[in-house]
C-alpha cells in the first residue's frame, strides 16, 4: 500500500513539474535583420517544441528539444525540458540518460537530481513490471543516490521547500528498502 502511495506522490510532483505550457501558440521570430546569439536560439527551439507538442507532433518536438542541447549544451534548462518530454512519454531510460546529462553541466542544481532521482524511480516501477530485478535494483539504488545529492544541495542552498521534499522522497525510498529486506 505504502508503495502505491508514494508512487502516485511521485507522479504527481512530476506533472506538477516543469515549465508552465502556453495555451497559445506562437511563432518563431521572424526578423532576418537580426542574428539571434546562441542562447535565443537555444529558447527558439525549445519554444518550437514546445509548439510541436502542443500539434501532437512528439517526434519534432524532441528533435528540436534535441538541437537546442546541440546548440548550446551548457543550459541545463534544455536537458530538463526534454528528460521531462521522456517522462510524460514513459521512456525512463531516456529521461534518466537526459537528467545524468544535466547533472554533469549543473552539478550545483538540486532540482534536476530530484528529477533524475524520479527518473530513476519510474525506471525500478517499470523494471519490477517486466521483471527485470536487478536493473530495478540498480535504479533503486541511482534514485537514493540522486536524492541524496539533492538534499546536500538544498540544505546547502538554505532552500528549505525544496530540501523537505526531498527528505520525503527519500524517506519513503528507505521505507521501501527496509521493506524488501
Amino acid at each position: 500500500m505504502k508503495k502505491n502511495i508514494l508512487f502516485v506522490v511521485m507522479l504527481a510532483m512530476v506533472v506538477g513539474c516543469g515549465r508552465p505550457q502556453t495555451t497559445q501558440k506562437q511563432d518563431l521570430p521572424k526578423d532576418a535583420m537580426s542574428m539571434p546569439s546562441v542562447g535565443q536560439e537555444s529558447n527558439q527551439l525549445i519554444q518550437a517544441g514546445v509548439n510541436y507538442l502542443n500539434e501532437g507532433e512528439i517526434t519534432n518536438a524532441i528533435k528540436s528539444f534535441d538541437d537546442a542541447i546541440r546548440q548550446e549544451p551548457t543550459n541545463p534548462e534544455n536537458y530538463v525540458v526534454l528528460g521531462q518530454v521522456y517522462l510524460r512519454l514513459n521512456k525512463y531510460a531516456k529521461a534518466v540518460d537526459t537528467f545524468s546529462a544535466a547533472t554533469r553541466v549543473a552539478p550545483d542544481n538540486g532540482e534536476i537530481f530530484y528529477l533524475l532521482a524520479l527518473a530513476n524511480i519510474f525506471k525500478e516501477k517499470k523494471n519490477q513490471s517486466s521483471g527485470d530485478l536487478i536493473e530495478a535494483q540498480n535504479s533503486h539504488k541511482s534514485a537514493i543516490l540522486a536524492v541524496q545529492k539533492s538534499i546536500d544541495i538544498f540544505m546547502q542552498k538554505k532552500d528549505e521547500d525544496n530540501f523537505k521534499k526531498s527528505v520525503a522522497l527519500l524517506k519513503g525510498l528507505t521505507e521501501q528498502t527496509e521493506e524488501k529486506n
